[in-house]
């Protein structure tokens, strides 16, 4: 760039951090703890339950009160509290 130019706006110099950034995060999100893994597989399944539970409705096999039963078991199953081994020390049982 030409050291004479001047601008409206300000230019800064370019910098490595943005980059080391964005690979820190890159390789943060491949990292696969157990608790991690727990959680989304738990996830998941939850997921599977409703998509199935909408699917039942959509051709007839359910009612829409049972719909609406199955969407409140999984409600009541995402809470912490219900998930196995996520009780925070000296709580649950």
């Amino acid at each position: 760039m030409a050291e004479g130019v001047k601008h409206d706006y300000h230019l800064v110099n370019p910098s490595p951090w943005p980059l080391v950034g964005a690979i820190a995060a890159t390789v943060m999100a491949g990292y696969r703890d157990p608790t991690s893994v727990t959680a989304r597989d738990r996830l998941e399944a939850l997921a599977a339950t409703l998509v199935d539970a909408d699917d039942r409705l959509a051709s007839g096999h359910i009612s829409a009160l049972q719909h609406e039963m199955v969407w409140w078991q999984v409600y009541d199953q995402m809470w912490p509290s219900s998930a196995p081994g996520m009780h925070p020390s000296g709580k649950g049982a």
